[in-house]
């Protein structure tokens, strides 16, 4: 699990950075990469400065 986080962190500079359309491209390969099943979920974790809390509430 520890391997994913800076995946995550890397994932959300570049989201954030992104146009519209490379989002869309971001959130989909977030969405495969993670397993999660919202994509509404994995864009407000990716625009939400990083909260790891939010992925990983049962730390």
């Amino acid at each position: 699990m520890f391997e994913r986080r800076p995946i995550y962190r890397e994932t959300a500079k570049q989201y954030q950075k992104a146009s519209k359309k490379e989002k869309m491209e971001i959130l989909d390969y977030f969405v495969r990469i993670t397993g999660l099943k919202n994509r509404n979920y994995a864009a407000t974790f990716l625009k939400n400065n990083l909260r790891e809390s939010m992925l990983f509430p049962y730390k």
